[in-house]
């Protein structure tokens, strides 16, 4: 005797299959994984089409939450359905085991959406902020144009490249992206390089450039920094697994890859956890491509620092006849002078000077990023003089190239 009441058909197809009314057969097979795999497929690629048309971040959101509530209410009405069904079907003559099997699949299926419901929550609740313009990584960076250095100050947050499109619309010819950010949203920083490339225009690392910010930073012709932080990690966000992630690293593995970064440099950088930043040292950003210029400021701060410490230990002796006795930082120019404890009538001036020279540039060209340096405009200059404090020579090293 069945204790179950036989649901009959009403012609309505969602409604049949949600009582229970179609066979076991067909809510499973067709209902439950057909259905749901269709449903799935075609959301997965609604998603990746907006991301690829470059829709906002809270046009994808809303898109997202949109995709998730009907998933959900598939998976539900695909559950529902098929249990029961599943108590029906012994009733209509089926197989106790089929059904029992199908009662398990549900339950297994039920598991594996309760198990993730934690991280389903933290990231539902991290779009929902960004579907209604509400970023919790906080307000807007700031975008500034000042003399002619397009200024960016502040997270990467929601709204933020649409900041830098309207200040660029009002001054389009601006030659300078200054990012000083310790990240933000991979599509906001993705969109200001777009920008950037677009542009032509040059890049430089403020304070701090973390994470997404290096994106920018990548974007620039030529890229500098002025001493501060440039920091790599992967890539995060509430919720996701590791599979989400997964694509999320390989998207931004990519864009190093076309910035033309180094692959076992990449590896490093990504090695790091969300909380675990990697800061290379200012070489290391040289040799690996991330910086290739230098801007004046730093060259002209680092003269002003040489001349001090210089100055302050003078004179130092070179070798038996010459010694160093100071130093003038004058812009991006640093001048030494050296007196050379001898007559200039003595000396055959034009040997000495070429002999001078070309050790002194194989002296500087041998020094840690003297090469970027010179690239960059710095101008070293050296002076002799003699005993008595008559000119023996003056030149300038201005190239590690062929003198």
């Amino acid at each position: 005797m069945s204790y179950v009441q036989r649901a009959e058909r009403s012609g309505n197809y969602i409604f049949d299959h949600w009582s229970g009314a179609q066979s076991l057969a067909q809510s499973y097979w067709i209902n439950g994984s057909l259905v749901g795999f269709l449903t799935t497929l075609s959301t997965t690629l609604a998603m990746d089409w907006l991301v690829r048309s470059g829709a906002s971040i809270q046009s994808v959101s809303i898109a997202s939450l949109s995709a998730t509530g009907i998933l959900l209410s598939v998976t539900l009405w695909a559950a529902v359905g098929i249990w029961r069904s599943a108590n029906q079907h012994v009733d209509k003559g089926g197989s106790i085991g089929w059904a029992n099997t199908a009662k398990a699949m549900v339950v297994l299926s039920t598991l594996g959406i309760v198990g993730q419901a934690s991280n389903l929550a933290q990231s539902t609740t991290e779009i929902a902020h960004l579907a209604v313009n509400n970023d919790p990584l906080g307000s807007p960076a700031k975008v500034a144009l000042e003399n002619g250095t397009l200024r960016i100050d502040g997270p990467l947050s929601q709204g933020t490249a649409d900041l830098v499109a309207r200040v660029i619309a009002s001054a389009p010819n601006f030659q300078t992206v200054q990012i000083n950010s310790v990240g933000g949203r991979i599509r906001e920083a993705n969109e200001i390089a777009r920008m950037v490339k677009d542009r032509n225009a040059d890049t430089i690392a403020g304070k701090d450039c973390m994470s997404a910010c290096t994106i920018v930073l990548l974007a620039g012709k030529h890229r500098a920094s002025v001493g501060g932080n440039v920091g790599f990690h992967q890539a995060s966000f509430p919720g996701l697994s590791v599979a989400e992630l997964d694509k999320m690293n390989a998207e931004m593995r990519q864009s190093y890859i076309n910035a033309g970064l180094p692959g076992r440099f990449i590896d490093q950088a990504l090695a790091r956890g969300p909380d675990d930043m990697w800061f290379p040292k200012e070489t290391e950003l040289f040799d690996a491509g991330v910086l290739n210029s230098m801007t004046s400021d730093r060259i002209i701060n680092d003269n002003e620092a040489s001349a001090q410490s210089i100055n302050a230990n003078a004179p130092t002796k070179v070798d038996d006849l010459i010694a160093l006795t100071s130093a003038k930082a004058s812009g991006m120019k640093l001048t030494f002078t050296y007196q050379a404890s001898v007559d200039r009538s003595l000396l055959n001036l034009g040997m000495v000077r070429d002999t001078l020279k070309s050790n002194a540039q194989q002296d500087i060209c041998k020094r840690s990023l003297a090469q970027m340096l010179l690239q960059s405009g710095a101008v070293y200059e050296h002076e002799y003089l003699d005993q008595n404090g008559a000119l023996i020579t003056r030149y300038q090293i201005t190239t590690c190239g062929k003198l």
